[in-house]
């Protein structure tokens, strides 16, 4: 049972390292919202029977953490530039038609 808890733990590390590093990369924000609740899943039921090693399910859960509120608001953020840029465009577009 023991390398199973082991197992969880080592993935949910993976999971949120991945949460961390997605979100700088514009719309692989969802992925990495998806990889941190899974990792922070997976963290939490790593950590309850285990006794040694559970500083790797901790690490995996506080950066699970991170991540999904830095995916959070690097989303809203990409949003808005995307938002931003299309208006932009749009008033571009219809200032070049006036003149």
């Amino acid at each position: 049972m023991q390398n199973n808890t082991k197992g969880k733990a080592i993935a949910a590390l993976i999971l949120g390292i991945a949460s961390v590093a997605l979100p700088w990369f514009g719309f692989t924000s969802i992925l990495a919202i998806v990889a941190g609740i899974v990792g922070l899943i997976l963290s939490i039921q790593a950590r309850k029977p285990m006794d040694e090693n559970k500083g790797m399910a901790t690490a995996g859960l506080v950066l699970s953490i991170i991540g999904v509120v830095l995916s959070g608001i690097m989303l809203v953020c990409t949003i808005c530039a995307v938002c931003a840029v299309t208006s932009a465009a749009s008033s571009l577009g219809s200032l070049a038609a006036y003149y």
